[in-house]
């Protein structure tokens, strides 16, 4: 990226670029490889590297993706019924009025039976259907009354991720599915990984079964 010699140590990311340690943080905003001396920046402080910036989401695009992603659930028995509205928003707007440090959020109560799903702007088609993916199973245990423990809540999502990128054969897909298997962070990493096993002994009706666990019948 700097263009000088790696000495000593350095940063390596999914798609096997290497960095200096003054820019292991310069991750593509979409799909988090580092981003090189090719990037574009499309808002202030956020860059995105070439691969990402050919592939940008759609409005028609996006409609299909989410159609697609209800498909997969509903095929494996998780069929979400409410209505999904998308907005898309800057990294700033998402810092300033839903969640710092993320790429989706899901706006609760729904309002006339009706979610809003917030989403970043600038995302590849591959990391929206990543994101969605997420998020829309957020609305899943809404709606089934799940009041699971928050390390169950999102890990149970980024599995669903995990599991819909499967399905998706490119380099980016594939990256996806390691950032989430290599996530070691508290809530949503062990919660994926706790998930995870389960899924690889049970299959995804084990892991429904494990999750309404958590279902409130009141």
């Amino acid at each position: 990226m700097c263009k000088h010699p790696l000495i000593g140590q350095y940063f390596v990311d999914w798609n096997g670029n290497i960095v200096c340690p003054q820019h292991k943080d310069a991750f593509c905003h979409s799909c988090r490889r580092f981003y090189g001396s090719n990037a574009i920046e499309v808002e202030p402080g956020i860059f995105l590297c070439h691969s990402c910036m050919s592939h940008l989401i759609t409005p028609s695009r996006a409609e299909h993706i989410i159609g697609r992603i209800r498909y997969f659930y509903r095929q494996n028995g998780l069929e979400i019924k409410s209505r999904v509205k998308l907005k898309v928003i800057s990294a700033n707007e998402m810092v300033q009025q839903y969640a710092p440090q993320h790429q989706g959020f899901v706006v609760f109560p729904p309002e006339n039976g009706e979610f809003s799903v917030v989403i970043l702007r600038h995302l590849s088609q591959t990391v929206f259907a990543t994101v969605m993916a997420h998020e829309i199973l957020h609305v899943w245990q809404f709606e089934n009354q799940i009041t699971a423990p928050l390390e169950i809540c999102e890990g149970f999502c980024n599995l669903g991720s995990y599991l819909f990128l499967q399905h998706i054969n490119s380099p980016v897909a594939q990256g996806q599915q390691t950032l989430l298997e290599f996530d070691d962070s508290d809530i949503y990493g062990k919660g994926f990984e706790k998930l995870k096993k389960i899924y690889d002994s049970t299959g995804i009706f084990g892991i429904i079964s494990e999750i309404k666990k958590y279902q409130c019948t009141r």
